[in-house]
């Protein structure tokens, strides 16, 4: 990752999901720094799925914007990220993405630089 690396974005993938409609859901990560001798800090973490069974692409299921302290999920909308129930569904996603990842279940994980400290905004 080159030392002007501002905002990264990490996407995890198990590809017979795309075909077959089970397995681990599709995920992303964006990380961020406020400058090059920062610690990163999440932006946010977003997990995908079919909505249905005959759907042909994914859409967002679960979206933690940890930055902005929100959550949203489309069959309950967007709430503040602080509630209780937000939490305990953080927790146990948290939990069973970390299961994934042990496993080695998702076998497409790239990791791309997204912004510089030098791009404008």
């Amino acid at each position: 990752m080159p030392d002007d690396a501002k905002r990264i974005v990490i996407n995890l993938r198990h590809t017979t999901y795309y075909k077959c409609h089970q397995g681990p859901h599709p995920v992303e990560i964006q990380l961020e720094r406020s400058s090059k001798r920062c610690d990163w800090t999440w932006v946010f973490i977003t997990s995908f799925g079919y909505p249905d069974r005959e759907s042909v692409k994914v859409d967002v299921e679960l979206y933690f914007n940890i930055k902005q302290s929100w959550f949203y999920q489309p069959d309950v909308s967007r709430c503040e990220l602080d509630r209780p129930e937000v939490i305990e569904l953080f927790e146990a996603w948290q939990y069973v993405f970390r299961q994934h990842l042990k496993q080695g279940q998702f076998d497409d994980i790239s990791l791309s630089m997204i912004k510089r400290f030098s791009d404008p905004h």
